[in-house]
């Protein structure tokens, strides 16, 4: 499903896949071109953050942005991805 909603981001007639006829494919963020945007917010509660973070592809950062929910439940992190989209 997550690979799915890519392909129908960057897919066929995409301004991306003129560019990319490969597809998407992931990078890691060490080795990425450019500049990564990264908003962590604590919650006020104490109980975790919000985190967006620019995704990888292709071996640059994208304009695709990850939104991710990092949350304490006792001495275990809890992560979920909320959200996948294009600014």
């Amino acid at each position: 499903m997550l690979r799915d909603s890519i392909d129908d981001t960057f897919g066929l007639g995409t301004r991306f896949q003129s560019e990319h006829p490969e597809g998407p494919v992931f990078t890691p963020a060490s080795t990425a071109r450019g500049e990564a945007h990264i908003s962590i917010i604590p919650y006020a509660d104490g109980t975790g953050y919000a985190v967006d973070h620019d995704v990888p592809l292709n071996g640059a950062f994208s304009d695709l942005t990850a939104q991710f929910a990092f949350t304490w439940d006792g001495p275990a992190l809890r992560i979920a991805l909320y959200d996948l989209h294009v600014l």
